[in-house]
């Protein structure tokens, strides 16, 4: 399987802001492959997320020193400290959305921005992963809080990226293996129904949808 889902998010990252002086706090870094590169670029980086096991994996990508073991909910760090905190697709996985953004705000130096990434349910891909998990409800509430937030909205757009699966096989085994879980015949059944007659193609090209909002002070 491959994908350049994280080559595309920094794109629009690096068109929303200046990278290379600034202090940036990733917050749900993962395994850390948005946060390398987001390292290569930015004058410092830490990387956050409140998985033990995300971070091991990202610790093959980035320094120790880099990342932290939090939740965005409750950011352990003084106010001021951060010229551009970024949710690379964790926003939605907040219990408290909402408190997220306030904490997102409290360590944001003057002229600092926000950028939430966020999916969008309508990409065939976010369809497809949607037939095991579906986040409709936590994606729409992180919606409600980035509108209810005292942050102004100065952007806000979409963007996609492409997954390419060798085969049919190869598809279903990435989407149970993303989730941990063991293969079920009713939700493969389903992806199958979905995907149609594209489910025999050879590479199958799903896209993978985004939305980019950047929250500015004031």
């Amino acid at each position: 399987m491959q994908r350049d889902t994280d080559r595309r998010m920094l794109e629009q990252i690096e068109q929303q802001a200046d990278l290379a002086t600034a202090r940036v706090l990733e917050i749900g870094c993962g395994s850390g492959r948005v946060s390398a590169r987001l390292a290569a670029r930015a004058g410092a980086l830490v990387a956050l997320d409140p998985v033990q096991s995300a971070l091991h994996a990202a610790r093959a990508r980035l320094p120790a020193q880099a990342l932290v073991a939090a939740s965005g909910e409750r950011l352990p760090f003084a106010p001021a400290r951060f010229d551009l905190v970024v949710f690379t697709l964790s926003l939605h996985h907040h219990r408290d959305p909402a408190r997220a953004l306030a904490e997102a705000s409290r360590v944001l130096a003057p002229g600092g921005r926000v950028l939430v990434i966020e999916p969008d349910e309508s990409g065939r891909l976010e369809r497809v992963f949607a037939q095991l998990v579906d986040e409709g409800a936590e994606v729409a509430a992180a919606q409600r809080a980035v509108a209810r937030c005292p942050l102004r909205l100065a952007y806000d757009a979409g963007f996609s990226g492409c997954w390419r699966f060798e085969d049919r096989s190869e598809l279903i085994g990435s989407v149970f293996d993303h989730y941990a879980l063991p293969e079920d015949p009713t939700a493969v059944a389903r992806i199958d129904a979905l995907l149609g007659p594209d489910g025999t193609a050879r590479p199958i090209l799903l896209e993978d949808r985004m939305r980019l909002q950047t929250l500015l002070p004031g």
